[in-house]
């Protein structure tokens, strides 16, 4: 386990992704372009092996306001999130503690609203920390 996360922290060092502040490997779960007004929308995790105790979004392209995501775990149970946060272009959310410890992620639901400023579209990055 530690020798991957050490390969996932090269890769991250070697492609210039340096934008977290912990030493922690974190694992790309999925990205979704957001429209541009209110809106909903699902990032599928997929069929990943791991067991995620924090989650993270980024954001890039163009600033979004997230009303609340709803987590969907892969034994069906749900966790609600409520956000209420304007993350800017470029910028991430606080880490997001799940819920019943390390947990296998099915998909990520957000809320969002865009600002009306129609400086081209948003890209929302979803990241995971085992």
């Amino acid at each position: 386990m530690r020798r991957r996360k050490l390969l996932i922290g090269l890769a991250a060092i070697a492609s210039g992704w340096t934008t977290f502040a912990t030493a922690d490997a974190w694992t790309f779960l999925g990205r979704r372009k957001v429209r541009w007004a209110a809106d909903h929308d699902v990032i599928h995790v997929g069929a990943q092996e791991a067991r995620f105790d924090h989650i993270l979004i980024k954001v890039e392209g163009n600033g979004i306001y997230i009303f609340d995501l709803d987590v969907r775990y892969s034994n069906g149970a749900p966790d609600h999130i409520p956000m209420g946060l304007h993350i800017p272009q470029g910028g991430q959310s606080r880490v997001i503690n799940l819920r019943g410890g390390d947990r296998n992620i099915r998909n990520v639901s957000f809320t969002y609203r865009r600002p009306g400023d129609f400086d081209g579209p948003a890209t929302v990055e979803l990241w995971g920390q085992q």
